[in-house]
């Protein structure tokens, strides 16, 4: 039951989106072993668009979308990889799109070079990274599609493992440096692409109401402890907050899974971590988001 999905409308007819965590594909085998997985996300979902994560090279992303049967695919390559290294030290970010992907951009910690059809940028910290190092933060994949005006931000920010309060900050402002980068880029997107719709979607790692973690003052970090929240009731992590709340150049996104309160991950309790932003010209047409009935071999 772990996929999000919503559509929306495109001259009178439906586009669904998906984001999913595939789980562990390692090689070339996993997804030999799991071919029958992704031809019954195909067959029951049929979506237009998939942003996955955790795969680890374009040629992997390559083959997905051909049992997808979706003609085109871009990757990041966070951790610099020719394209058949099965490298495990990052997994990757993919955008799969029946729609013919108009440009690509990958935006990493740090410029390594990429064997994606993805241009490069750097990230810029612009909270947290000025006294923090942003070390193995992963960055965000951006495609624009020009033929239905959408841009699509696919992410899997840092893992906590399950860990909240003093032992999960430094994995929240590498979430949050990412965030933050992004906010920005949407800024610019709405000044350069006023007729389009821009979408962020994929693996946060952090509930989007998570009351452990979850807060919208930058400047004021705040833990949980067992005798409940501090006295401001203000968490450490802004992750989503710098999506929502305007604390970068005032952009303020609508999140479709915000009417889900169950996890998307049945080994940890609480609020969706898989989530789905939408902001521009057209996102009041997005309908809500919901989890799909299957993992398909995922664990969320």
């Amino acid at each position: 039951m772990m996929l999000m999905l919503f559509a929306f409308q495109l001259f009178g007819q439906d586009v669904k989106v998906a984001t999913w965590n595939l789980k562990d594909i390692f090689n070339s085998d996993s997804i030999t072993a799991r071919q029958s997985d992704f031809q019954s996300f195909k067959n029951d979902l049929n979506p237009n668009i998939v942003v996955v994560q955790e795969y680890l090279n374009l040629n992997q992303l390559g083959r997905i979308s051909e049992i997808l049967d979706m003609t085109h695919y871009r990757s990041s390559d966070f951790v610099r990889n020719e394209s058949g290294s099965e490298d495990r030290r990052s997994f990757e970010v993919g955008i799969i799109s029946d729609y013919p992907i108009t440009e690509t951009i990958e935006y990493d910690v740090k410029i390594d070079g990429t064997y994606s059809q993805a241009s490069e940028k750097s990230i810029k910290p612009l909270v947290r990274g000025a006294i923090h190092p942003i070390g193995d933060a992963r960055g965000f994949l951006w495609c624009r599609i020009a033929q239905i005006k959408l841009i699509v931000i696919g992410v899997h920010l840092k893992s906590s493992s399950g860990a909240s309060g003093y032992s999960d900050i430094a994995n929240s402002w590498k979430r949050e440096i990412v965030a933050a980068a992004i906010a920005n880029r949407i800024a610019d997107d709405l000044e350069d692409y006023p007729e389009y719709t821009i979408l962020v979607a994929g693996d946060f790692n952090v509930g989007h109401s998570d009351l452990k973690k979850n807060g919208k003052d930058l400047d004021s970090d705040c833990f949980y402890s067992p005798n409940g929240l501090c006295k401001n009731q203000d968490g450490y992590d802004e992750t989503h907050a710098l999506l929502w709340a305007g604390l970068i150049r005032d952009v303020r996104m609508k999140n479709l899974t915000l009417p889900i309160t169950t996890t998307t991950y049945p080994g940890y309790a609480g609020s969706p971590i898989d989530n789905i932003y939408v902001i521009g010209k057209d996102h009041e047409d997005f309908s809500s988001a919901f989890i799909g009935t299957d993992t398909y071999g995922s664990d969320h």
